[in-house]
């Protein structure tokens, strides 16, 4: 599976590690990381860079083939690198990992596999890759942060205990 992740969604990552000391890196290094040249800007310009040193796969774009999809699929209204991960997403088949909403429901309009970042981490603990402690970590730091609604905290919580 490609995978590649928006802004928004690193930052998480690194906001978890930051606040509760969990390294999520580690687990995503066990995939495979894709990022287009907006991306690589905008992690960039968030100093992303820094702090996720992996070996992703550089998946160019022409200019002519970003013109084309944004277009045809009406991403106007997408930064440069929303607009890249859905333009991967269709033509590489890449999951995108976002809580951006916009961005999410286009992956979903697009059949684009397009998890929230809470959703990617309850598929990691399904996966044995993450514990359901540390999932619980995450889900109280997002309760406290109010990073989700009081109704998606409930459904991961009533899912976490399903798994």
């Amino acid at each position: 599976m490609l995978l590649s992740f928006d802004t928004c969604s690193l930052l998480r990552v690194q906001n978890i590690f930051k606040t509760i000391n969990i390294d999520l890196r580690l687990i995503l290094k066990e995939f495979r990381l894709v990022i287009t040249e907006e991306l690589q800007n905008e992690y960039s310009n968030y100093k992303l860079k820094i702090f996720f040193t992996f070996n992703y796969i550089f998946i160019p774009l022409s200019i002519e083939e970003r013109n084309t999809n944004i277009s045809k699929y009406l991403l106007e209204s997408f930064d440069s690198a929303d607009q890249d991960l859905i333009i991967i997403g269709i033509r590489d088949k890449v999951t995108i990992v976002t809580d951006d909403r916009d961005l999410f429901n286009q992956g979903l309009i697009l059949n684009i596999p397009t998890f929230q970042l809470c959703s990617f981490l309850m598929s990691l603990v399904r996966d044995g890759l993450l514990s359901k402690n540390q999932f619980h970590k995450c889900w109280k730091l997002w309760e406290n942060e109010k990073r989700y609604s009081k109704t998606t905290l409930k459904l991961m919580k009533k899912t976490l205990a399903l798994l």
